[in-house]
């Protein structure tokens, strides 16, 4: 009988041991749980990010947003008898083709900036990758194009066949960037420099000197922030116009209180203008100087097409007299005024 409550009792320890691992492994397990979803908790939560901050630039870097903000506001106000200015003028990417195109047509062929170092017709500005041609036009590639684009705005429309102006026309693959000069030229200085968080601030003098007439300067507020893909290490932000002055001049950043000095008549722009006011150089229509020596100076009229150039007139002004003549027939079209 004994061997038998023997045999009858083990069972029942083996349970209640059972049962002893079970609430062990039951206790351990929790506590496991418990620890591991502490620790998930922990591991996601994100540490607060920092600022980034601008500093006022010196040096190369102001030059560069210099040559930016130039370059931006002389595109949408070409000239000082055009259109004027007001208010804020950054415009969306795309918004106005014709002004787009010219600030690719600018960074290409900028013979209106002679007094900004790093602009030039001679060797690619800012680094960009293309081709200097002995005569004739400059082919861009797309993909410079849009660097140019997206160096001002921080972006770049994603249609940009509709980009083109008279001389820096969209030929499918890239822009043909026609030469033309014609004595003019646009300066800039700047002051109240301010750095605020990531925007950097100054106000901008913008001077245009046609020739013909005294120069005009235009003031603007410009805002840009730091942006590695910019070859200006800037994209603008804000233009907003301020104020404008008749008869003042100055390409330095120290304020010029001299009289300013009477401006000469350059023959080019004066040939330039006289042709304009005769109809012979309409909208749409390209003119360029085509030579220059002390004797002449002779002008070519043109259509720019995407598979060719029209010719619509060459005209040549004596400089002993500056009567304008028509260089094929040689008839006298307008007599010097």
């Amino acid at each position: 009988m004994a061997a038998q409550k023997r045999i009858t009792s083990t069972p029942s320890l083996a349970i209640f041991v059972l049962l002893l691992i079970c609430v062990a492994y039951a206790l351990v397990g929790c506590s496991s749980s418990s620890d591991s979803s502490t620790t998930i908790v922990t591991d996601t939560d994100p540490e607060p990010a920092e600022e980034s901050s601008a500093a006022v630039p010196t040096g190369s870097a102001q030059t560069a947003f210099e040559d930016m903000a130039l370059i931006y506001i002389v595109s949408g106000t070409p000239s000082t008898t055009g259109a004027q200015p007001s208010g804020e003028m950054l415009r969306a990417p795309g918004a106005n083709a014709e002004a787009d195109a010219k600030l690719i047509y600018d960074i290409i062929y900028p013979s209106i900036y002679p007094d900004r170092a790093n602009l030039s017709w001679n060797t690619p500005s800012y680094g960009l990758d293309y081709a200097i041609p002995n005569s004739g036009p400059y082919e861009i590639s797309l993909d410079v194009g849009q660097t140019i684009l997206s160096s001002f705005y921080g972006s770049c429309p994603s249609d940009v066949r509709s980009i083109t102006m008279n001389g820096a026309s969209y030929n499918g693959d890239g822009w043909t960037i026609m030469q033309a000069d014609g004595g003019l030229s646009r300066s800039i200085s700047t002051s109240s420099w301010v750095a605020a968080g990531s925007t950097v601030t100054c106000d901008a003098q913008v001077t245009y000197i046609d020739g013909i007439s005294n120069p005009v300067t235009y003031t603007y507020r410009v805002s840009g922030t730091p942006d590695a893909a910019s070859i200006f290490g800037y994209h603008l932000t804000s233009v907003v116009y301020l104020s404008s002055t008749a008869g003042t001049s100055g390409t330095s950043s120290s304020t010029n209180t001299a009289a300013p000095a009477e401006p000469t008549l350059d023959p080019a722009t004066y040939m330039f203008d006289q042709l304009a006011a005769a109809g012979l150089t309409p909208a749409g229509t390209g003119a360029i100087v085509d030579s220059r020596t002390d004797e002449e100076i002779i002008i070519h009229v043109f259509e720019n097409h995407p598979d060719h150039i029209a010719t619509l007139g060459w005209y040549r002004m004596d400089l002993a007299t500056w009567d304008i003549y028509d260089y094929i027939t040689g008839d006298l079209i307008i007599p010097a005024s």
